[in-house]
């Protein structure tokens, strides 16, 4: 992911890595460890100042086997997966249990992709 602000912090009952780009407008990864094995995946755009996300770095270049990753919309999604789309409380997903994948957009694109148990806000 190149340079950036890493820190992997243990919380109770699990280890936390977060990277951030120096400049705060690349992005942020969360990976989540319990008993030693990844079980959460975060992706997440910056934004600017007005909050619209900034759809650079090298999260941009992060796409499922099928061309869907960050700025994809949800017709696109439906296009690539069909009836393995499914419907979160944050968003379309695709997968289940342990082993979903959450997308959250901002202004009709994904700015957020979320890989672990299904999200629940």
């Amino acid at each position: 992911m190149g340079r950036g602000n890493k820190t992997c912090q243990p919380l109770t009952g699990l280890m936390q890595c977060v990277w951030t780009s120096n400049n705060r407008k690349l992005g942020t990864v969360t990976l989540d460890f319990h008993n030693g094995k990844v079980d959460y995946i975060g992706l997440q755009l910056s934004t600017d100042s007005r909050g619209n996300a900034l759809f650079r770095g090298p999260l941009m270049k992060l796409k499922t086997r099928k061309g869907i990753g960050m700025h994809s919309d949800d017709a696109q999604l439906a296009k690539a997966y069909g009836s393995q789309v499914g419907t979160g409380a944050s968003g379309p997903t695709l997968g289940s249990g342990s082993h979903t994948t959450t997308f959250s957009t901002s202004a009709g694109r994904y700015v957020s992709i979320i890989i672990g148990p299904p999200q629940t806000f």
